[in-house]
């Protein structure tokens, strides 16, 4: 079995309902926003690795919430990989979890 991988280059990023499962390698060296769109399903999930030097930032769309237990954000810096799942979502507010090696 080999990770599934998809390379990032721009400075935005919306995941999609075909990232869940797979690792997204982001690698440009300016700061980077992943939007979290609140209309994936309950059991979404990918690893996250912040590849490059630009800092990996995560914000959720809409309805939807990021949680994390220190509240944090963002990748921790070059070579840090972190993992968002979702819990829960009611159609239009996707909870996303988000674990791993992580910063404010």
């Amino acid at each position: 079995f080999y990770a599934k991988f998809r390379d990032e280059v721009g400075t935005t990023y919306t995941m999609v309902a075909g990232d869940t499962g797979k690792t997204i390698t982001f690698t440009n060296g300016s700061a980077i926003t992943v939007t979290l769109p609140d209309s994936l399903l309950k059991g979404w999930e990918c690893e996250c690795i912040m590849g490059g030097a630009g800092v990996v930032t995560f914000s959720a769309a809409g309805g939807g919430a990021l949680n994390h237990r220190q509240s944090h954000t963002k990748i921790a810096g070059q070579h840090g990989a972190c993992r968002l799942v979702i819990t829960a979502n009611a159609g239009s507010a996707a909870q996303y979890n988000l674990a791993g090696d992580t910063t404010t």
